[in-house]
This record gives structure tokens, C-alpha cells and sequence, in this order.
């Protein structure tokens, strides 16, 4: 039976029995199945349905999805994505705005954990497809059971948990049609310009191939998390991060270990190029190496240490117009609600208080915030996050993880480093 299949599942998936979560529900037969597979289940706080307004009738389908919801006694909720006549990119651009949607809704009610229906099928379309543009081993690896925060920063604080990876659509479907449920079809399904559509195509044609994928992934999988593992143990011994999100690493680091420490540190979600990032390494071992930036972030030789300081890349928060790079809007004022900043500190406080960059904040600085920075590598000063109230510069940099005031602003990197290495880190 599959609610007590997911109850198993999420026993083994979710820290403790008292951790809650939400449901991303569309409506369609995927997630139908999960959400009334779950519909009694004490750790269940809201359903999240969009309405991506991208085609006529989905205003239609987001409310007969919120009717069945309620209809299950659960607590529902329709959020609307504005997308502006999106014409290019529409699927990955739809999926972007629907977990940033979701993200902050999570966010504001607490909540750390979102369900999604992703099933077997998926799995192996997703596979197909990234075979298709030339994967690496990790890449083949698959979609996990729990991916913390897999778009970033739209899902910063929230961990995407895809119980039913193991189980087939058919099987889902069979269990909406055996309990008399009914679902939404997405037309979109059958449109050929979906990349999507056309891998679920193939498969369909090729079932033996969709076996294989599924069954290479499981073994890759287990090496993937293998390898983070190892990568968790050398961060222990061999990597700092302050309270900030200053990071601090030796000379000898591993390629892919670098590659999600440039993520972290310059709070951005976008992919990496690893060979870019092998040449990186192989310069930084170099004695005429004393910096470079890669994907947002600034890598300088540590001038104290035996190693390199990580830190947010100046131009890339600024902005030079000789090179295309336009200034990110980091001003922003506080509100009760939490809010992510650079996609490196989540803030929240009364709306008194706003915040910016120390280089935007430079010309109001005493010489007494001039002393506090120079604590600071010199390397990270102009990037730090700068509290204002009424104008006037109030603190520099996140808090202590156990400081309390009267607004809270604290930096994710290493909490989402954690989360990648499945560790935590000192």
C-alpha cells in the first residue's frame, strides 16, 4: 500500500518524526498519488500549488487542485508565478520560478522540507537526457532522494525529498485509478518541442534501455555519495569557515571539492566549468599565483596561511560595465519575513533596518567601522554585508550562530556546504 510505503520512506528520509513538510502539488497524476498517499500522515503542514498562468485553464487546474486538497482536510494554498509572457527557455524558466515561489513560501512558514512526485520514470528521462548533452559520472548519477536546496538560491533553507524515485507512473496511476482519484493531464506532455517529452518518447520504445540507465545510476549514486563522504572528511581537517562565509582552504584541494567550495562561497547556482576549474588548480600551485575569480568568486593566496582564501568576487556584486557584468541589487530593506541576500546570508528583522555592501557604504564609514573591517581579510571586506538603520551604518558582517538582536542575518555557506558533503563541518 503506498501510504505505508511513504510513511517507511520518509521515516528513513526526514531527520525525525517531528520534522514537517510541505507538498508541491500540480494537480497531475504523479502527484495526486502522493498527495493522497500522505493525506493522514501528522508531519504534513501545507500543500504549494502554482498557478504558472502560462497557458489558458491553468487558473482552472490550480483551483480544482486547491478543492482537492482541502477536500483531504489539508492545509492548501495556490501561489501565482507572474511570468511576463515568457516565450523562450519556458520549462526551465517555469521550473526556476516555481521553486523560487515555493522556496520563500517554505521559508516563510518554516518549513524545511518540500515532497515533490518525481518517480522512476522521471529518473530514467532525466538520465536519457543528460546523457544526451554529454554527462560526466555524477551527472549520471542521477536525481537524489534528497537534494538540499537543487536550485539555488530560489530553494535556500528547504531540501527537495522525492520519495516515490523508486516507483513507476503506471504504478502511480493504478493507484489513483484503484481509490477512484481523479488528475489533471498536462497538454504540454504531448508537445515534441519539450526536450522532456521527447526522451519519455524514446523510452517508451526502448524500455531495456530505461532498465539499464536506471540500474548504472543506482551504482553511480553510491559512488557519488561515497565521494562526498570522502570530500566531508577533508573539509574537516582542511577547511575554515567563518561566521561570514569567508572560507579558508589548504593547498592541496581536490578539483571537485574547489568546485563546490567557488559555489558556496559566491552564492550563486549556476554550473561551473570543471576544466576551468582543473587549470585553476593546477595555477594556484604555482608560486606566481596570488589570485583569480571564477563563477563569482575571488580566490587570493593566503598571505598568513599555508593555503587560499575564498571570498565573494567584488566585480561580480558591483558590476563593470567594459566587461557586461551589471551591478546586482543588494540594497534591501528588512521585513519579518526571511529573505536571502547575495544568496549567502538569509535576513529578517523589523523593516527600521536595511542592508547593503560595505563597498556601497564606504563614503559613511567611521574610522571606527574601518578598524572592525580590517579584522577581516582584505580580500573580503568590500563584499560584507553592512546593517543600516535609518541610513546610518549599524553592524558589519552575519552574526554568531548563537547572537540574537533585534533583526537576525546569518550566512548559509556553510550550512550549505554541510548539506553537499553530508557532514558537519567544525
Amino acid at each position: 500500500m503506498l501510504a505505508v510505503f511513504l510513511k517507511d520512506k520518509l521515516k528513513a528520509l526526514l531527520p525525525n518524526e517531528t520534522t514537517g513538510f510541505a507538498i508541491a502539488y500540480s494537480g497531475g497524476g504523479d502527484s495526486t498519488a502522493l498527495l493522497h498517499g500522505l493525506k493522514d500522515h501528522p508531519q504534513l503542514k501545507s500543500v504549494y500549488i502554482i498557478d504558472h498562468g502560462l497557458r489558458a485553464g491553468s487558473d482552472i487546474e490550480s483551483r480544482n487542485a486547491y478543492k482537492f486538497a482541502k477536500s483531504l482536510g489539508l492545509n492548501a494554498e495556490i501561489l501565482l508565478w507572474r511570468n511576463d509572457g515568457v516565450k523562450s527557455a519556458i520549462q526551465e524558466r517555469a521550473r526556476e520560478a516555481r521553486y523560487g515561489i515555493i522556496g520563500q513560501a517554505c521559508r516563510e512558514a518554516g518549513i524545511e522540507y518540500l515532497l515533490t512526485g518525481h518517480h522512476r520514470d522521471d529518473q530514467a528521462e532525466t538520465l536519457f537526457m543528460r546523457y544526451e548533452h554529454k554527462t560526466g559520472w555524477r551527472g549520471a548519477a542521477g536525481m537524489a532522494d534528497k537534494t538540499y536546496a537543487p536550485v539555488w538560491p530560489e530553494m535556500a533553507m528547504v531540501t527537495i525529498v522525492r520519495p516515490l524515485l523508486s516507483v513507476s507512473s503506471e504504478a502511480l496511476r493504478e493507484y489513483n485509478i484503484a481509490h477512484k482519484l481523479q488528475w489533471a493531464e498536462d497538454p504540454s506532455n504531448e508537445n515534441l518541442n519539450f526536450e522532456r517529452v521527447r526522451a519519455r518518447n524514446y523510452l517508451k520504445q526502448k524500455p531495456q534501455m530505461a532498465k539499464n540507465l536506471l540500474e548504472a545510476q543506482i551504482d553511480l549514486r553510491k559512488g557519488l555519495e561515497q565521494e562526498r563522504r570522502c570530500f566531508g572528511q577533508f573539509a574537516r581537517e582542511h577547511v575554515k569557515i567563518d561566521r561570514h562565509g569567508i572560507i579558508k582552504v589548504c593547498k592541496n584541494c581536490p578539483a571537485e571539492l574547489l568546485y563546490h567550495l567557488l559555489r558556496m562561497t559566491s552564492g550563486e547556482g549556476r554550473m561551473i566549468n570543471r576544466v576551468k576549474i582543473r587549470r585553476l588548480l593546477q595555477f594556484m600551485q604555482t608560486a606566481r599565483f596570488t589570485s583569480a575569480t571564477l563563477g563569482g568568486t575571488l580566490i587570493r593566496r593566503n598571505p598568513y596561511e599555508h593555503g587560499f582564501i575564498l571570498c565573494r568576487d567584488l566585480v561580480a556584486v558591483t558590476g563593470r560595465k567594459d566587461i557586461g557584468v551589471a551591478p546586482l541589487p543588494l540594497n534591501m530593506t528588512f521585513t519579518d519575513k526571511p529573505q536571502i541576500w547575495d544568496g549567502r546570508y538569509v535576513f529578517s528583522g523589523p523593516s527600521e533596518y536595511s542592508l547593503n555592501t560595505t563597498h556601497a557604504t564606504r563614503d559613511i564609514m567611521t574610522e571606527e567601522h574601518l578598524k572592525t573591517l580590517r579584522c577581516y581579510p582584505a580580500a573580503a571586506r568590500q563584499t560584507l554585508p553592512v546593517v543600516l538603520k535609518h541610513g546610518e551604518i549599524f553592524s558589519i558582517g552575519a552574526q554568531a550562530e548563537d547572537e540574537t538582536g533585534p533583526y537576525s542575518i546569518k550566512s548559509l555557506v556553510k550550512t550549505r556546504l554541510e548539506a553537499i558533503l553530508r557532514t558537519p563541518l567544525l
